[in-house]
């Protein structure tokens, strides 16, 4: 016959058991089950069921609407990805989360240049064009005399204008392509740069750093000749995607000195007079947009021609023809190649 079993020990048996602390295993391999379950996604049959609600009497689950999976889809890329970043260029920092730049070198002289290097050609960059207001006098009085329409009795009337035009304001009009029967005038900066395709040998040339001054402006002039020896415009630019500059000497098509002012250069040359000292003299005398690389210029002339060392009262060595000119223009003496010291 069985003994009673007491309850008593029973419940001292129940009350040691939860009185023991769980072991690390235990505790782990629960959190890990806890951790499973919440990960794995609704059942899609269970979201098919739509089960009612036993109080409110709606359906607990909703079906899957995919409309609204790519708004919140798009919604967390945009969250990821701020529109500032989203639209900033390669290189550029965002203006609410700006580049940390405190570990990289900083440079204050930043110089833009065109290498003849074939491996990585220069990228194309065109600027837009700068509005200007209708009633500045650089663009008003480019439409007054360019406008469509207009009619010149010559080919040089037409250049003598837009040169005229051009050191007024300082813009630099040049002759892109010309024939017989029309004539494109362009901004200097217009155009891009054409990079050299042909490679020194290897150990004989260095390779030069070429500056462009292109920048694609669209300003232009073109006319056409018609019967009768007229010429007619047909179409015209006055607006630049580029500042005026208001140096006046930057350009070398407007740096002019009289035939006098030239034999003057040429007998304190011939004087060993320095370079500097005959800017000087010049500029007192009227010519303010002359520069020191125009006399090095004249300078190398005289001694490509053999005549620098000729006594200063020499005869006039002018070239046959600039006697004749009021004016004549340093961008037609040839400049020398500063690299290699040769003339160009």
């Amino acid at each position: 016959m069985k003994a009673k079993q007491d309850p008593s020990h029973d419940d001292d048996l129940l009350s040691q058991v939860n009185s023991q602390p769980l072991t690390k295993n235990i505790t782990d391999y629960t959190q890990q089950t806890l951790l499973d379950v919440n990960s794995q996604p609704i059942i899609h049959s269970l979201s098919n069921t739509h089960l009612a609600h036993p109080i409110l009497g709606e359906t607990s689950i909703k079906p899957p609407n995919p409309s609204e999976d790519l708004l919140h889809a798009a919604a967390a890329v945009v969250a990821a990805n701020p529109p500032h970043s989203l639209l900033m260029l390669p290189g550029e920092s965002s203006p609410l989360h700006p580049a940390d730049n405190s570990m990289e070198p900083s440079s204050t002289n930043t110089t833009t240049t065109v290498t003849t290097d074939d491996s990585s050609p220069p990228p194309i960059m065109i600027a837009p064009i700068i509005p200007m207001d209708p009633s500045n006098p650089i663009l008003s009085e480019f439409y007054q005399r360019f406008s469509v329409g207009r009619m010149f009795d010559s080919l040089e009337d037409l250049r003598t204008e837009a040169y005229e035009y051009g050191r007024k304001h300082n813009v630099a009009l040049t002759t892109s392509k010309s024939d017989k029967t029309k004539i494109y005038l362009i901004c200097k900066h217009g155009g891009q740069y054409r990079r050299n395709t042909k490679r020194p040998t290897p150990g004989t040339v260095k390779p030069r750093i070429r500056k462009s001054q292109k920048t694609g402006c669209a300003c232009m002039i073109y006319a056409r000749h018609c019967k009768g020896s007229f010429w007619v415009i047909r179409k015209s630019i006055g607006e630049h995607n580029h500042p005026i500059n208001s140096n006046e000497s930057h350009y070398a098509m407007y740096r002019t000195l009289t035939p006098e002012q030239l034999l003057d250069v040429h007998r304190l040359l011939r004087d060993h007079v320095s370079v500097s000292l005959i800017v000087k003299s010049l500029k007192s005398k009227g010519a303010s947009n002359i520069l020191a690389k125009d006399i090095e210029n004249i300078q190398q002339d005289l001694k490509r021609r053999n005549v620098l060392d000729l006594p200063p009262d020499h005869p006039a060595i002018l070239p046959e023809g600039l006697l004749a000119s009021s004016t004549i223009d340093l961008n037609t003496i040839t400049p020398i190649d500063t690299m290699n010291n040769t003339y160009s």
